[in-house]
């Protein structure tokens, strides 16, 4: 992980315990606001995703999901992360997932890199784009971090995301820098 994605993961930890920033500085800003065009997507506590992903635009609404029906390409590990949070059935909201890599269809808007996928949810239903399967089920980890449990299902915000991992390998690492205990 590069230093800098680890300290702005330090810096939204801390935001978020109302650490970082003196009380006056602490702002009521709305649940989600839009960052400029090729920036990384702003954060808030209402609609928080870690890694915080290239491109995230709210459009405002909500979706209401009782269930969800698959459509597409059936990577097991996605389905179990849906199968988590979501009920599955024949009549559900349908999500639509789609594995670019080794099409010569055209990629949309995703980039073709490891990792990378778009999501994007709306009344009609959700669409899930992976360049390859690792990029499908981050954008299933994606969505299950926007879904909130409710009374009558699940509740997503709509939404439309894009993201691709910085550098090739995600994940953490820990080290010591000098001597450690000593």
């Amino acid at each position: 992980m590069n230093l800098i994605l680890f300290q702005s993961m330090m810096a939204a930890a801390a935001l978020g315990a109302g650490l970082a920033l003196p009380v006056s500085a602490q702002s009521s800003s709305p649940a989600f606001s839009a960052s400029p065009e090729g920036s990384r997507a702003g954060k808030t506590a209402k609609m928080p995703v870690y890694p915080i992903p290239q491109k995230m635009t709210r459009s405002g609404g909500s979706v209401t999901v009782p269930a969800l029906k698959l459509l597409g390409a059936r990577d097991e590990p996605t389905v179990n992360a849906l199968k988590s949070m979501f009920s599955l059935a024949p009549n559900g909201l349908p999500v639509q997932m789609t594995i670019i890599k080794g099409s010569k269809k055209p990629a949309g808007n995703v980039p073709r890199k490891a990792g990378a996928y778009s999501l994007s949810v709306t009344p009609q239903g959700i669409r899930m784009t992976g360049y390859d399967d690792e990029g499908l089920f981050y954008a299933a980890q994606t969505l299950l971090q926007l879904a909130e449990k409710t009374s009558s299902g699940v509740t997503v915000p709509e939404v439309e995301v894009l993201d691709w991992p910085d550098v090739p390998f995600r994940g953490t690492i820990e080290g010591f820098y000098g001597l450690p205990w000593g």
